[in-house]
């Protein structure tokens, strides 16, 4: 849910809904679960009974933290309901995205800036510190470049093995 709840249109976003798109053209089962999202391409596509949650115009900013709890919370019930046998976390976090024990979870990785040119961030910038830890509680890692998989090893010390590079495409199909 997290991408979902922090962008109205973006390019993680729209990574993950044709990501789910396409799984679904596969014939494979999916589900969004983003309990308050404000995502517009999860309005635009055409898998709403996919989607456990709802949409509002905008989250304020001074209100955040309690919908992001309530994501957390209200996800997890759902997703426990849902008994996945994956979870594809949308964003980086501390904490795993719903507390679910034995649950495997993947995670994309786009690129290493910050960590690369940590001086171009705000020193409070708290991203290395998320994606680390996601990294380290993902099962398997994609990386769209084998550059991003190569600053990703060294940089965090992770087993190649758990990285798999998988380019991204060209798409016109949403809107910019």
């Amino acid at each position: 849910y997290q991408i979902f709840a922090l962008q109205h249109y973006g390019g993680i976003s729209r990574y993950y809904v044709r990501l789910f798109e396409n799984i679904l053209n596969l014939g494979e089962e999916i589900k969004i679960v983003s309990p308050i999202y404000i995502n517009k391409y999860l309005q635009e596509i055409n898998f709403y009974k996919n989607i456990h949650g709802f949409n509002v115009k905008k989250i304020p900013a001074r209100l955040f933290p309690f919908f992001k709890m309530g994501n957390e919370y209200v996800g997890t019930k759902i997703a426990l309901k849902l008994e996945p046998d994956l979870i594809h976390e949308t964003y980086y976090s501390l904490k795993q995205t719903f507390n679910i024990p034995k649950v495997r979870r993947v995670l994309t990785v786009y690129d290493m800036i910050h960590e690369k040119f940590p001086d171009n961030f705000n020193k409070n910038d708290n991203t290395t510190k998320f994606k680390k830890a996601a990294v380290e509680r993902a099962d398997h890692i994609i990386c769209i470049s084998n550059s991003t998989k190569e600053d990703l090893c060294e940089t965090f010390n992770t087993n190649p093995d758990k990285v798999s590079v998988i380019h991204l495409a060209f798409d016109s199909g949403l809107p910019i």
